[in-house]
């Protein structure tokens, strides 16, 4: 983080801070300091003790106070509002950048470790031998993310967790305030906007999924490849949290409260880097996305390389201009009919490059 952001997000919090019971022993610059250095070195209270002279109960304080406080500020500030018109921006982007059309977020689930809390058992041990606490997130199609929910036990898997999720919760009370159906240019029938996921995910109007199994129809790898593409998104976003926060990186030896404090302020200060290009030293821009491999020996780039905002402009006003059209009720489409109608599009509005990078030929 450069002085000056560092300046600008103190100014955010510090009315905050300095209400607290030891503001006069501590500056808000000091505790705020304090909170950056332990999520962006993940290093231990002992450590932080002896770079800021600072007891290690103190410091144990002002880390989850602090974080508190930064998720309290910032949560309102940099995650957006549910709005048919930021779900239709959020498909423009999708369409424009990984050629899917009515697809809204990526959503997965991540392993958060930690330290087993007391008389736990094994409830938090996942799959992956350690303990863990899940992230659960969906993000659009620059690695912004816009629903986050952590707290879940490691040993459940993503599909468990994302049926019990808040997300899943607004999803079915309809306050997420998704778009109606509208048509897409070379279908039939009219699409639902949905989410995509990988395969723990359960499949349904509102969640696409790739085909599981390995002997599949050509069409069904090449729809596979489409899914993976525009849903690794959120793996790029995973990424960009743990180099940038070297605390996802290390076992946190903290408490449940406490770790879901210092995740969700985390991911505020992701979005608050994304918001504010200035906010990152240009030694650490390696924490944007670079170049990825769509096939063998040419690399293809993603938002910071290869951005297309006029594209982007032109399908959202494509879209706002359907609005009516999806005011209008329709009986729901079968999951089925919904995957073979995008089976289609993906053949005839094919990319040069995804034959071979489904392992077919063409």
């Amino acid at each position: 983080m450069t002085p000056s952001s560092f300046d600008r997000l103190l100014d955010l919090v510090r009315p905050f801070l300095e209400k607290t019971s030891i503001r006069r022993a501590f500056p808000p610059g000091e505790r705020l300091a304090i909170f950056l250095r332990f999520i962006a070195s993940g290093d231990s209270f002992q450590s932080l003790e002896y770079l800021f002279l600072v007891s290690e109960s103190s410091i144990f304080n002002i880390v989850f106070e602090t974080s508190t406080v930064v998720w309290n500020v910032l949560q309102p500030l940099v995650f957006e509002k549910f709005s048919e018109d930021m779900w239709l921006q959020k498909a423009a982007e999708f369409e424009a950048l990984w050629n899917v059309p009515h697809c809204v977020g990526a959503a997965d689930g991540k392993h958060v470790r930690i330290r087993a809390p007391p008389h736990s058992g094994s409830k938090f041990y996942n799959y992956k031998s350690f303990f863990s606490t899940i992230l659960m997130a969906v993000c659009d199609a620059k690695m912004k993310l816009l629903v986050v929910d952590v707290g879940s036990s490691g040993r459940r898997g993503d599909g468990n967790v994302y049926h019990q999720s808040e997300f899943r919760k607004l999803m079915k009370e309809e306050k997420l305030m998704l778009p109606g159906k509208c048509h897409v240019d070379g279908m039939e029938k009219k699409l639902p906007f949905f989410f995509v996921g990988d395969a723990a995910f359960p499949r349904s109007q509102e969640m696409v999924t790739p085909f599981k199994g390995e002997f599949l129809d050509p069409e069904k790898k090449v729809f596979n490849y489409r899914v993976s593409r525009a849903r690794r998104v959120i793996e790029n976003t995973f990424g960009m949290l743990e180099q940038r926060y070297e605390v996802f990186s290390r076992s946190m030896k903290i408490s449940e409260a406490h770790c879901k404090s210092v995740v969700l302020s985390s991911t505020a200060l992701h979005n608050y880097h994304l918001m504010d290009a200035e906010s990152s030293i240009p030694s650490r821009l390696k924490t944007r996305p670079g170049p990825y491999e769509d096939h063998p020996k040419e690399g293809k780039y993603g938002r910071f390389k290869n951005e297309n905002t006029v594209n982007e402009s032109s399908i959202f006003q494509r879209l706002q201009n359907q609005k009516s059209e999806m005011q209008e009720s329709d009986e729901e489409m079968e999951v089925d009919d919904m995957t073979e109608e995008l089976i289609d599009y993906f053949i005839e509005n094919d990319l040069p490059w995804q034959w071979a990078s489904a392992g077919l030929t063409r």
